[in-house]
């Protein structure tokens, strides 16, 4: 291990982008040096993730990392009622608001239309209003690397690489406010939650086993109830030509129902 350490984790350049041709040679610096700040500055301590991976490795001859790129965060939805053009227009400016609903209100009028006995016309009609639900990114979204446990990576037992696999995938437990907050829908989150967990494994016991037994907050609170996650990667033929290509699929629950 110390001296696996010493290759992969005394450099300061994980990654070095090699240029083909001169006019590559900028580019190549510079992504470079970019994927280089993300693993040093984006991923916590690179050290321990790198050790981890290589732990890994060695104890169960399998060490995963995986990078992706993670959505951003939202708030809970708000409601505006009675938006004139002008702040819906100005609403919409703002890159951190999604638009989830929206609605035209048009001014009631009675009955009685037209011409008064008075001989007065009847005032003109008032602009319609908007009412809107809106929801607001609280965390950007960003390149993230960590490491995957053995127990929860699954892959076609037959495959030899990643590469060959036609079917690779990490199960995890996720909590209820988590997924909310990825921009799934509550509703279909919560009819998930707990559910029968499947056993990955006797890993998952054996490396919580030494942790003291606390008070189980998901029984107080409804968001931080469990939800079994499998993101899987599969290769499969969807457009009917017969060539089958890697679609992703996000599922949740005993049922594994595709989000």
């Amino acid at each position: 291990m110390p001296s696996l350490m010493r290759i992969f984790a005394s450099s300061k350049d994980y990654v070095q982008f090699q240029p083909r041709h001169p006019e590559d040679e900028a580019a190549a610096k510079q992504a470079t040096e970019y994927v280089n700040w993300i693993v040093h500055n984006q991923t916590g301590s690179s050290f321990a993730l790198i050790q981890n991976w290589l732990h890994d490795a060695l104890v169960f001859r399998l060490g995963i990392l995986k990078f992706f790129w993670q959505e951003p965060e939202f708030d809970p939805p708000e409601t505006y009622d009675g938006l004139t053009e002008g702040g819906l227009a100005l609403l919409m400016q703002d890159d951190g608001v999604e638009i989830l609903e929206q609605e035209i209100v048009y001014a009631a009028y009675g009955e009685d239309e037209g011409v008064d006995e008075y001989g007065v016309m009847p005032p003109p009609p008032l602009p319609p209003t908007y009412s809107v639900k809106i929801r607001r990114r609280s965390v950007s979204g960003k390149c993230v690397i960590e490491n995957v446990p053995p127990e929860e990576f699954l892959y076609s037992r037959q495959a030899r690489s990643l590469e060959e696999a036609d079917f690779v995938g990490h199960r995890r437990m996720m909590t209820v406010s988590q997924l909310i907050a990825m921009g799934y829908d509550r509703d279909e989150i919560e009819q998930s939650a707990g559910g029968e967990e499947s056993n990955m494994s006797e890993e998952v016991t054996t490396r919580f086993q030494d942790l003291s037994s606390g008070g189980d907050s998901s029984s107080v609170d409804p968001s931080r109830r469990e939800v079994e996650v499998v993101e899987a990667y599969v290769k499969i033929d969807t457009t009917g030509d017969g060539v089958s290509e890697l679609r992703r699929f996000f599922c949740v629950g005993p049922s594994r129902d595709i989000l």
